[in-house]
């Protein structure tokens, strides 16, 4: 019986309208579709009622249950509109009560504990005994397994995650990555957020430009107060120089309203708020009668206790009527530390996918630096003149200063957090009546806090988590800090004003209103007064930055390069924990504690560079081909096996969510195998691969010559590297010579002709792939689909991967100077050649131009039951017959059906040349779409029909529009199909998804696909 069925129209987005209210899914579309269900079984009812009536044969109709039951197991793709504007995608089993869904992935599971680092997404915990030898997961010993301590009570949630998620960066097949992943990348951190570049005129905080755009009132009353502590608080559109505010010293930091505080205040208030946190969420104390308690900041301290030393060792106390709150309260607490950490270029953004890699750099390795923004970097050749005629000293007398202003950053962060984590345990879950915060308190607190802020505190919950600060008193006590009223005095007699113009004029000397211009009579080389030139060296003596965790990070490194194959793995792990018992003195002791690797991590990271590496601007480089980093060499016996900041950032766990875990992961690897150092030079490109040996050759999955050749047998793939054996090969003269001992650049690939915006799509993607399609439900709108034997045109068809081609590129990169990357082969273009084996022998190149991603499908799993078709010996009249032989007989259906509104015809791999236009998605300009009003289709040349039509044509306009989707057949007993499709769509700049059979049905694959927006299917 027909039962025609159409999906309700869905509302728009619903606005979040309270602080603790989670953002609903509009209309939820589970609720939809359970309204459509409900809608078949009343058609059915009214069918078999009315056939009763007029006295009609009755015909079988499909009811809810059966509905269900035909779709249990297959994965329903939505998308949810979570906090700060962003989509979440997500993938639901709905329909599924007694199947184990929960091992229904599309992606790896986590080979290590020590991963996790590089997620905020909840996850199952990895057990320390997952990392054995065969890389298996359903160890038969899992009793012996043991799992890192959690967390006994919630915390103060951020409400951020990194972006694209990093739990599915490694999707079930090698070089692909998951549903998650490929839709967050149109929103990554990377494209989010942008480096905040001060302005002509804003370094020196207080430039005349701004002046003089000022009425003079208003200017007056600026130049009045632009000594006050939290001057720079009250200027949003203002953008600081970080470098010049730490040069100027604490008279510029008291406009931020930060003091010039003793290094050992910082270090022994980190130490402190970082050991209660941990004690505050993973020890929890228990009362008089037994129970665990909740505790907060306010169990150890009074609020006037947490006020006094705030405003009186680390900030100065806020103006009158600066903060909306009593300065005493905590919540007026919570916005002056909010709003100094909120100061744009003043503090190192964590946000910044660039700092979360090089926060260590700051933290273990001593200036002068060769690459990075940092302030005391080694300046280049060019520049160095040029600073002298300013009359400005090195840089590196300063030496320290960064690593301090960190520390206070750190401190600042971590005394937000608590705060906020106190107002919301005690005024939020317990109603507490002594401290009240409303709705309207908390939207403003957030408001305030954007995504650097936020990211700040997430930095000192990773630091608490696995780092110890401690501080070594020094053999002499340092220099007692000027007062503030000596400071001032010695600014102002040091200062030379110059000849005022314009509005300038009207205020007389304003140079003693600028305090932040260097003194004209300090020439190079001359030291600073003593309150510009903090006592620095102290940073590097008498604090030490441990590692909590040190046993765990050296672990999860010898299972990465376990499987990645990296030669002499094992050789590396015992050459770092041999190296760094060493330094301690105690060759008996074999963990990794804290104590142990002490003396390793008191001596800080040192090299002796003449010249920079690489331009500061560099380091804020997002290029998709490279990511250029110094890896650290030794340069005596005595520093052998500890690395540099890379090495010990990882094995410190300073690992920030996101990205960052594969760079830091192989530049550890590099930096404890001298061999491979020497072989390979100290400047690595990241984004890019390595050629060492003589049979295999390592590359990062950003690369795309990576995610092609993942698929190449024998193949290893973990976080974010894969070892290929496949030696890339260079024309010349002669002929073909490979390329070893190298690092490898491949500069000019462009952008996906498709563009990923399907995260902008909303309630779209959940529309469009949902499993009962679109327009009638119907038993006969169901059919499906299995995949074609052998057919005779597919199985005469054979391809054989011949080599890997490198064109080197003749003009350098823009970034960086040629010298700096001269030990690394920058290629323009990599190109993939194939032999033909069948039908004819020949040769087929195509060149990865195009940086395309590919898509681990979804598992599913078919119900169980047998399926029936129409025996192909008989004519179309014929009966229906049921398969009785034990080989047509399944325990599972071979598929989930799938409605006749999904198009896909099979394309030969003998058909796909470079001129074979590809299926591109081209979607609506609009980010919000009504699902009813979806205009999204494949634009196609192919003139080929479909080979696979429904057997009905598809119900309203919109199915009428759709080209199919092309599925790609690439099973062989060899790999050499698959990596032929993929360097077919990196050649015509495609996105695909790859369906494993046997882990997804077709039917999953074309609906997923429609989900994701792609118009490629590689069948393996």
């Amino acid at each position: 019986m027909d039962h025609n069925q159409d999906i309700p129209e869905m509302h728009p987005l619903e606005r979040t309208r309270s602080f603790d209210e989670e953002p609903k899914q509009p209309a939820n579309i589970p609720n939809v579709i359970e309204h459509a269900l409900q809608k078949i079984d009343t058609t059915t009812k009214a069918a078999a009622a009315a056939a009763t009536t007029h006295k009609a044969k009755r015909k079988a109709g499909l009811t809810k249950d059966d509905v269900k039951y035909l779709f249990s197991g297959a994965p329903h793709f939505i998308l949810e509109k979570g906090r700060h504007n962003h989509w979440y995608p997500h993938v639901l089993f709905p329909w599924d009560t007694g199947l184990p869904v929960q091992d229904l992935w599309d992606r790896e599971a986590l080979r290590h504990e020590s991963f996790t680092l590089s997620t905020l997404h909840a996850h199952l915990p990895i057990p320390s005994k997952r990392d054995n030898k065969d890389g298996s997961s359903d160890n038969s010993d899992k009793q012996g397994w043991q799992y890192e301590e959690g967390l006994k009570r919630s915390t103060y949630d951020l409400g951020i995650f990194e972006v694209p998620n990093m739990l599915s960066v490694n999707g079930k097949e090698p070089g692909a990555i998951g549903f998650r992943h490929f839709l967050e990348l149109a929103t990554a951190d990377a494209v989010r957020y942008k480096r905040a570049i001060p302005m002509k005129g804003q370094g020196d905080i207080l430039g005349p430009n701004l002046l003089s755009n000022l009425a003079l009132t208003e200017a007056f009353d600026t130049l009045s107060h632009s000594r006050d502590p939290y001057s720079l608080c009250n200027r949003e559109t203002i953008v600081l120089d970080r470098h010049k505010l730490l040069c100027e010293g604490p008279a510029a930091w008291k406009r931020l309203g930060v003091r010039d505080v003793p290094i050992k205040d910082i270090v022994e208030r980190l130490e402190f708020l970082s050991n209660f946190r941990l004690e505050a969420i993973k020890h929890l104390p228990t009362d008089e009668s037994g129970h665990k308690k909740i505790i907060t900041i306010l169990d150890r301290e009074s609020l006037e206790t947490l006020h006094k030393n705030l405003y009186s060792k680390f900030l100065f106390p806020p103006p009158h009527g600066w903060s909306q709150h009593q300065h005493d309260d905590l919540k007026g607490q919570i916005e002056v530390l909010t709003r100094v950490l909120a100061v744009k270029g003043a503090w190192i953004d964590m946000s910044l996918p660039e700092w979360r890699l090089r926060v260590g750099q700051i933290l273990w390795e001593k200036p002068p630096h060769t690459d990075g923004d940092c302030m005391d970097c080694l300046k280049d050749e060019n520049t160095k003149s040029e600073e002298t005629k300013k009359g400005k000293p090195p840089l590196s007398l300063t030496t320290g200063l960064e690593r301090k202003w960190l520390l206070i950053q750190l401190l600042l962060a971590g005394e937000l957090l608590l705060r906020l984590d106190a107002i919301v345990q005690l005024a939020v879950l317990q109603h507490s009546k002594t401290l009240s915060v409303t709705a309207q308190d908390m939207r403003a607190l957030d408001k305030l806090r954007h995504g650097k802020v936020n990211w700040d505190i997430l930095f000192f919950q990773r630091a608490s988590d696995n780092l110890i600060f401690k501080f070594t008193p020094p053999a002499t006590p340092p220099a007692a800090s000027l007062s503030e009223q000596s400071q001032s005095k010695k600014q102002a007699h040091s200062h030379t004003g110059t000849k005022p113009h314009g509005l300038l004029s009207k205020f007389g000397g304003i140079s003693h209103h600028l305090p932040l211009r260097r003194p004209s009579s300090a020439k190079a080389g001359q030291e600073l007064p003593s309150h510009e030139q903090p006592s620095c060296e102290s940073n590097w003596d008498n604090v030490v930055v441990l590692p909590r965790r040190a046993e765990r990070q050296l672990r999860g490194l010898a299972v990465f390069a376990e499987k990645i194959g990296w030669p002499g793995h094992e050789t590396v792990e015992a050459r770092i924990q041999s190296n760094l018992l060493q330094h301690n003195g105690d060759t008996t002791t074999q963990a990794l504690t804290p104590n142990s690797v002490s003396s390793a991590y008191s001596v800080p990271v040192t090299s002796k560079p003449t010249s920079r590496t690489f331009q500061k601007k560099q380091a804020y480089c997002r290029s998709p081909s490279h990511r250029y980093i110094n890896l650290q060499k030794s340069e005596n016996t005595a520093d052998k096996g500890t690395g540099g900041w890379l090495s010990r950032s990882w094995l410190a766990g300073l690992v920030m969510p996101g990205e960052s875990i594969h760079q830091l992961l192989m530049a550890t690897i590099l930096e404890n195998d001298p061999a491979a150092l020497n072989a390979l030079g100290t400047v690595a490109n990241l984004y890019g691969g390595l050629s060492y040996g003589d049979d295999y050759t390592w590359w990062s999955t950003k690369c795309i010559v990576g995610r092609v050749l993942a698929a190449l047998p024998g193949s290893k793939v973990c976080m974010g590297w894969v070892r290929v054996n496949a030696i890339p090969e260079v024309k010349e003269e002669k002929g073909f010579v490979k390329l070893k001992n190298t690092w490898i650049s491949i500069e000019g690939v462009q952008d996906a002709r498709q563009k990923n915006t399907r995260i902008r799509q909303g309630i779209r993607v959940a529309s469009e792939s949902n499993p009962l399609g679109k327009g009638r439900v119907a038993s006969d709108t169901f059919t499906i689909p299995v995949d074609e034997e052998d057919s005779e045109s597919s199985s005469r068809f054979d391809v054989k991967f011949d080599k890997l081609i490198l064109s080197q590129q003749a003009t350098p990169v823009d970034c960086c100077s040629s010298e700096a990357i001269k030990r690394i082969f920058t290629a323009d273009r990599a190109s993939v050649s194939f032999q033909v084996i069948t039908p004819d022998s020949s040769t087929i190149t195509f060149p990865l131009k195009h940086n395309v991603a590919f898509i681990s499908s979804y598992t599913c799993q078919p119900p169980r039951g047998s399926v029936t078709h129409h025996d192909p010996q008989h004519n179309d009249n014929s009966e229906v017959h049921e398969h009785d032989e034990q080989l047509q007989r399944h325990a599972r259906l071979p598929g989930h059906p799938l409605h006749n509104s999904y198009k896909y015809k099979c394309v030969p791999l003998k058909d796909l040349r470079l001129d074979t236009v590809p299926p591109i998605i081209v979607f609506p300009e609009s980010k919000e779409s009504s699902p009813l009003s979806s205009n999204a289709h494949l634009a196609t040349n192919h003139n080929e029909k479909p080979k696979h039509e429904p057997a009905h044509k598809p119900d309203g306009k919109e199915g009428e529009n759709l080209e199919p989707v092309w599925i790609l057949d690439a099973r062989a007993s060899t790999r050499d199909k698959e990596v032929f499709a993929r360097a077919w769509c990196a050649a015509v700049g495609v996105n695909a998804l790859v369906g494993r059979v046997g882990r997804t049905c077709l039917a999953c694959c074309v609906r997923e696909a429609r989900a994701i927006g792609v118009g490629v299917v590689i069948r393996v």
